[in-house]
């Protein structure tokens, strides 16, 4: 079982948010800040489902772009109020 599968079962959350998730963690590599930013701004909204993300994420927060930096912390801080990791 892969980390996706395992966070539709384990959180209950949509088939949707997980593709979700999946797109929004390749779009954290980007060298685009503003797609960066994008991203992690959307992943705070989806925090329930956006555990598989934390890692890319923690990454962020060391970003070259401030906002980013900020908005990836605002992200896993939201991930682990739902997660409780």
């Amino acid at each position: 079982m892969g980390i996706f599968d395992f966070l539709k079962k384990s959180t209950g959350t949509s088939p949707a948010d997980v593709a979700r998730v999946q797109e929004l963690v390749v779009m954290l590599a980007s060298d685009d800040a503003k797609v960066r930013l994008a991203a992690c701004k959307e992943l705070e909204q989806l925090a329930p489902s956006g555990g598989a993300a934390a890692e890319k994420l923690l990454a962020l927060i060391d970003d070259s772009d401030g906002d980013v930096c900020q908005s990836a912390s605002a992200a896993l801080t939201e991930i682990q109020l739902h997660t409780g990791s």
